[in-house]
């Protein structure tokens, strides 16, 4: 995925205000929450995306701009 690079979301994300904490368990709560991005809409992808590894799965957060359509 290269920054710059505009893509259409598949299914509704949530939108945070920055990549969590390594806290286990208590992640998701660390950062506020900006919305949902709805599934369709067109993001641009601001730097690449940073791989987290959670204990269920492998998480990847991107800094996208979001133009609500």
């Amino acid at each position: 995925m290269q920054p710059g690079t505009e893509y259409r979301v598949l299914g509704n994300m949530v939108g945070r205000d920055g990549l969590p904490p390594q806290i286990p368990k208590k992640y998701y709560r660390a950062r506020t929450s900006l919305g949902i991005v709805p599934r369709g809409s067109v993001v641009t992808l601001l730097a690449e995306p940073e791989s987290v590894d959670r204990e269920f799965a492998l998480q990847y957060w991107a800094n996208i701009e979001f133009k609500n359509q």
